[in-house]
Formats: C-alpha cells, sequence, structure tokens
C-alpha cells in the first residue's frame, strides 16, 4: 500500500484512520469529477458543427467522507474535500515518526469544499435549450453522467467517472446545496424538480463574499492582507480610507472565489459589485509610481549628461593631456631647462683618447 503525507481536518483524519463498520455505508470514497473553475464543458459538444472541436474538463480528485454531524451526534453527515497534491521543485523525501523513509516527497492537502461549487459544471452540462424546464434531481445527474466523460476521456488517463457523478447526486449536502443553487417545486411527496437559477447562484456567491470580506475573516488571510499593503491600503493608513478598505476586500473575497468559479461566472459576479472608487484609486496610485519612476530616470539621465560634459571640458581644457591625471599633468608644467634627458643615461659612453 502506498503511504502518503497528508494534511486534513483532525475530524477527517480521525474518520481516515477508523475501520469502515459497514460496506454499505459511504464511508470515505474518492470521487474524480470536473473542477468548477477548469471545466471547460460547451453546449456547443452536441453541435454538428463542433463535432470536431470537443472541449475537455480537466478531472480533480475529491473525498467524501462521513463523520458525525455533531460531536453528541452518532449520525453521520457526508463532507466533501478538494484533494491537492503539492508536489516540490526538487526531489524531496519524508521521513515518518516510524523509522520509514517516503521517497515521494509530495504532500497531499484535503480542503472542504461546498458542493454548490461541483454543482456548477454539472449544471452548465445538462443545460436545457429551453431554460425554464424544470427537471428531477435523477434526470439530472444522469444526463451529467452520460456527457461529461465523454469531454475528458481523449485526453486523461483517469477521466470523470460516470459512476463517481451518480454518487455524488445521491449524498444528502448535495441535495441541500441544489435547493441553494436551484429554483425548487415539489410535484408530490416523492417527486420534486429543479431549475437552475442565475440570482439564486449570485446571491449564494454574495453571501460567502460578505462573510470572507468582513475584518476580522479577511485578517486570518496573511496573503489577502499583504495585498491590502500593496495597494495602499494598510491599517496604517488610518480610518480615512476604510471606505476603500473596505471595497477592497470585497474585490479580494472575489478573486479568492474565482479559484472555484468559471471565468463567465467570476465576471458575472464583479459586475454584481461597484469598484468605481477602488478602480480610480489604483489607477492614481499607477500613475504616482510611473511619476516617480520617471524622475528616478531622469535624474540619472541628467547625472550621466552631467559627468558626459565635466569629462568633455577637461579634456577640451587640457587639450592632449586632458586625459592624464593629475600628477602627470603638474610634471609637463615643470621646468626642464638645462636638465639631462633621462635616454642619456642609457647610451654608450665614447672612450677617453689614449
Amino acid at each position: 500500500m502506498t503511504t502518503h503525507i497528508c494534511v486534513a481536518p483532525s475530524d477527517i483524519v480521525q474518520c481516515l484512520s477508523a475501520p469502515s463498520t459497514s460496506s454499505d455505508a459511504t464511508g470515505q470514497r474518492f470521487l474524480r469529477l470536473p473542477h468548477p473553475r477548469t471545466s471547460d464543458y460547451r453546449i456547443q459538444l452536441h453541435l454538428d458543427a463542433f463535432a470536431d472541436v470537443t472541449p475537455l474538463d480537466v478531472p480533480s480528485l475529491f473525498l467524501v467522507s462521513d463523520q458525525p454531524s455533531s460531536s453528541s451526534s452518532k449520525t453521520a453527515s457526508p463532507t466533501i474535500l478538494e484533494v491537492q497534491s503539492i508536489s516540490p521543485d526538487a526531489s524531496r523525501s519524508w521521513f515518518t515518526d516510524d523509522d520509514q523513509v517516503l521517497g515521494d516527497g509530495k504532500l497531499l492537502v484535503f480542503t472542504p469544499v461546498d458542493p454548490l461549487f461541483l454543482l456548477l459544471p454539472i449544471m452548465s452540462a445538462v443545460a436545457p435549450a429551453n431554460k425554464a424546464q424544470f427537471r428531477p434531481l435523477e434526470d439530472i445527474f444522469e444526463d451529467a453522467a452520460e456527457k461529461l466523460p465523454k469531454t475528458s476521456i481523449e485526453q486523461y488517463p483517469d477521466p470523470v467517472s460516470s459512476e463517481d457523478i451518480l454518487f455524488l447526486g445521491r449524498l444528502d449536502c448535495v441535495v441541500k446545496a441544489m435547493k441553494r443553487l436551484c429554483e425548487v417545486k415539489e410535484i408530490t411527496e416523492d417527486i420534486t424538480v429543479y431549475r437552475f437559477s442565475q440570482p439564486n447562484l449570485l446571491s449564494e456567491l454574495q453571501a460567502k463574499v460578505t462573510r470572507l470580506s468582513d475584518p476580522t475573516a479577511y485578517s486570518t488571510f496573511r496573503s489577502l492582507e499583504r495585498g491590502l499593503a500593496k495597494d495602499g491600503l494598510g491599517t496604517e493608513t488610518g480610518e480615512e480610507k476604510e471606505d476603500l478598505r473596505k471595497v477592497a476586500r470585497t474585490k479580494g473575497a472575489c478573486e479568492t472565489l474565482s479559484q472555484y468559479l468559471s471565468s463567465e461566472v467570476y465576471e458575472a459576479l464583479l459586475a454584481s459589485y461597484d469598484f468605481a472608487i477602488l478602480d480610480a484609486h489604483l489607477k492614481a496610485l499607477s500613475a504616482a509610481d510611473e511619476a516617480a519612476a520617471a524622475v528616478i530616470t531622469n535624474k540619472k539621465e541628467n547625472a550621466d549628461d552631467d559627468a558626459a560634459k565635466s569629462k568633455a571640458k577637461g579634456a577640451k581644457k587640457g587639450g592632449k593631456n586632458g586625459g592624464a591625471s593629475r600628477g602627470v599633468q603638474q610634471l609637463a608644467k615643470a621646468n626642464v631647462q638645462g636638465m639631462a634627458k633621462l635616454s642619456s643615461f642609457f647610451t654608450k659612453k665614447d672612450k677617453a683618447p689614449a
């Protein structure tokens, strides 16, 4: 069995370590699904004009793990985690507590993810021509299980799995996410139909942005705080820029969520906010930086010009000795009248007459 080093929530680690008591339980299962950001599925796949141009999904790995819904509850509540592999730039190894050496130095990180994000590529893939159409949950996932694997099977050795998509649709957390994402109608006690709702999606995303952009929550992310400081909106700027900081935190929260959104959804989320004052601030900041850089460049150019002029002036004043050192120039001015030349000491002397 292959061993890996991983980082995961403590309760997930306990679930992974505990033996499964039932073969029918969800337990822990890895799913290969389209990632909501890198997925590029288009309905054009089913048009004759695009039969030879099939956009491909980049499949990602997710872990479904049962864990108690509360510390006092014995019932299991499925949690979905994204599995990310962090590989070192150079060869690395791990030394474990039991005196083993793992030659594979990569690190696996398990991050909880909202099932709503995983539904976005699925709902995009099965979007009906009639936008007003309501469909049962089973029909939506069966349709997705048929269409999505075709977009990745040719390029990737581990394509999106039809079984994994069907399994995803049976999870309680996914059903609850569908009710947040879609308009819902209960036809009977046993039949519920769904229709994707763009306003519902934006409302859910805006709620996430509100929670993430809260000053207390935002300050826990050092990279986001450094981004504010880089844009001249650090906490040291005082209360006069609090309105700007609030807008900047909102923009930063949107950028963080973009890691799980397609470009179209991300652009729609940005369009739902007004970043005019932030854009004006960043534009002024960029202009000030350019002006400061221009001043430094001009000073350097002027200094170079002054040095060149000074050198030319010295050469003109000193004539051919203009490039000589100061000591040589002073020796050139010395009075050498009556002095023997240096070369005279090296000439052959004439013999005296006998």
